[in-house]
């Protein structure tokens, strides 16, 4: 650690009113109804690009739209747009399911389901917001579909991984190869009938080469029998190579699929922990395949959690790494700090060591509800990481975005990445001397009767030192000569 670094963190111990500039933000956004929330977000020339739902309650009847939205660096809204179905239909999106993607014409491609007529759109808009081809396909047979990942083809169209549920309700993944203009070229389903089989996520290897990750049954009811899986298919649909995770622990299901290099790529997934009081416990799990589908390492992350704690969206960042977003939850803990929870973010490097994280909610001022959930993540050109998805304030959904530095720090002075502890910081401290290099002396404008907990972090977001300042004390001494 550096010796600047320790300056910036004790100073702002006695600091913390002064008002720093803060280069990150946390908003929310609720323009057209009690149900606005984004789903996916993308981040393009410093432009924030956010879509999800909402109702038009200025018309009448208002059915579930699309919303898209465009933002500034701040935060600040500079255009935005609803797109209504042509036959009335309601559009949603699910934050868990589905992706966003720009495309080689410079368009933003993304599903959206349509209600009333069970079918499955694909919208392409541009930096305007305007939509310019919308494809529809019904899910005829099955009782529902849905499109989790949608590369783009050499010839501009695409190939679909996607999830449906039979008529006899067995799960089945599929694989749909569409033109530009939209024609299904062939459509394969992949498993047996009788048995559950899911793909969640696609990654496209080369133009004759794609990876599907999702899940192998027998029946998705029993955890302790289900498997991860990966199917490695070339531009036909026909499979070259599978691969099955392991089951101690239990990796149940990927989730997302991100190339890496030289063939290789990384994925996120769920490990299944087994039963407890609260339900079946989970636990995200990040994994790197090499281009024959050779594991390379897998590591669980996060706390465990019943609820539906995952991740969502991963990219690179400029410096070699990457972010994955989504949601964090505590098992069966009813009690953590609500800084503890909500959307998540987690940078990690390419061996998959983590470099920080951190969990966020309502903005200050409001009390999260309910659910907080980030659906998706993208990079600035300063560094800076933009996350946005779905919150829940007074049981309204609203839109919800968040800005870090590259650090994962709201306030460049004061990381609160990789928290665990609640810190509780006095009022009218001082610190002399400051810069320090061997110890600093802490000073009270008067005695507390609770006392307090001192943490010292680095940039990075590291616990360096944790220290109990007890009740009563108008002085305290911190060492610093360990640290270089």
């Amino acid at each position: 650690m550096s010796q600047k670094s320790c300056i910036l963190l004790l100073a702002i111990l006695g600091l913390n009113t002064l008002g720093w500039s803060q280069p990150g933000f946390n908003k929310i956004y609720s323009q057209y109804s009690g149900f606005d929330d984004f789903s996916r977000v993308i981040v393009e020339n410093d432009t924030i690009f956010c879509i999800g739902a909402t109702y038009d309650t200025t018309i009448s009847p208002s059915p579930l739209q699309v919303l898209m939205v465009k933002m500034d660096t701040f935060g600040n809204i500079i255009q935005s747009k609803l797109y209504k179905d042509s036959l009335n239909g309601n559009l949603s999106m699910n934050i868990t399911t589905g992706n966003i993607i720009k495309t080689a014409q410079g368009y933003f491609a993304f599903p959206v389901a349509v209600f009333g007529r069970a079918s499955i759109q694909i919208l392409q808009i541009n930096r305007l917001l305007e939509v310019k081809s919308v494809f529809e396909y019904p899910v005829g047979e099955n009782y529902n579909e849905f499109y989790e990942q949608i590369p783009e083809m050499s010839d501009s169209g695409f190939m679909i991984a996607g999830d449906a549920s039979r008529p006899n309700l067995k799960q089945d993944g599929f694989v749909k190869r569409i033109d530009k203009y939209g024609n299904v070229l062939w459509f394969k389903y992949y498993g047996e009938m009788n048995k559950d089989e899911s793909f969640r996520c696609m990654v496209k290897v080369s133009e004759n080469r794609f990876v599907v990750g999702g899940t192998i049954g027998p029946n998705f009811n029993d955890l302790e029998n289900i498997r991860a899986g990966l199917w490695a298919i070339d531009s036909n649909g026909v499979v070259i190579d599978t691969w099955v995770g392991p089951n101690n622990p239990n990796l149940i299901v990927i989730t997302g699929l991100l190339p890496a290099s030289d063939g290789e790529f990384v994925a996120y997934g769920r490990t299944y922990l087994g039963e407890g009081s609260w339900g079946s416990k989970v636990q995200i799990s990040l994994m790197k395949f090499n281009a024959s589908l050779q594991l390379q390492w897998l590591k669980h992350i996060g706390p465990n959690s019943s609820n539906y704690n995952g991740s969502y969206d991963m990219i690179p960042t400029q410096d070699g790494n990457f972010i994955m977003a989504g949601m964090r939850t505590s098992y069966g803990d009813l009690t953590a700090p609500s800084e503890d929870w909500g959307g998540w973010l987690y940078k990690f490097s390419d061996q998959g060591d983590s470099i920080w994280s951190r969990a966020d909610n309502a903005p200050p001022g409001y009390t999260p509800t309910g659910q907080y959930a980030y659906g998706g993540v993208g990079e600035l050109s300063s560094g800076s990481i933009v996350a946005g998805g779905e919150g829940d304030i007074v049981n309204k959904f609203v839109g919800w975005v968040v800005k870090v530095t590259a650090d994962g720090c709201m306030d460049t002075l004061f990381c609160q990445t990789s928290k665990s502890e609640k810190v509780v910081v006095p009022t009218g401290v001082s610190l002399s001397p400051n810069p320090a290099n061997n110890a600093t002396l802490i000073r009270f404008a008067q005695p507390s009767s609770n006392g307090f907990q001192l943490v010292l972090y680095d940039l990075a977001g590291r616990i360096l030192l944790k220290q109990q300042i007890l009740a009563g004390l108008l002085e305290h001494t911190v060492q610093l000569s360990e640290y270089p």
